[in-house]
């Protein structure tokens, strides 16, 4: 991971504060290891807000950990998210910056 924390520019521009966010996830000591974890598959029907309001359920059925499909912008209409078309900026069709953050607090809040 330190080869991709220290080449996050080239991933994401610094303006976009996904390379911090990236260095601060690769940086950070976690001493909570997962117990359970669930994938969420991001596309046009599948956004952030309603990830977000699964997180209370995730956490009733005993997941401590989520992980994604990509969340940068991909190509329109795309299922999986792997056919990433701009590495600077989340993908507009699952969310904006603002409902990410907004998943991320629900997520820490648990």
């Amino acid at each position: 991971m330190p080869y991709l924390r220290s080449q996050s520019s080239v991933l994401t521009p610094d303006a976009s504060g996904l390379s911090e966010c990236l260095d601060r996830l690769g940086a950070h000591k976690h001493k909570q290891r997962p117990l359970s974890t669930y994938r969420l598959q991001f596309h046009s029907g599948f956004r952030f807000e309603q990830a977000r309001q699964l997180v209370g359920y995730l956490k009733t059925l005993g997941i401590s950990h989520v992980y994604a499909s990509p969340l940068l912008k991909a190509r329109a209409g795309s299922l999986h998210g792997y056919d990433i078309t701009d590495h600077s900026q989340l993908n507009p069709e699952i969310g904006s910056e603002e409902e990410f953050h907004a998943l991320v607090r629900e997520l820490k809040s648990q």
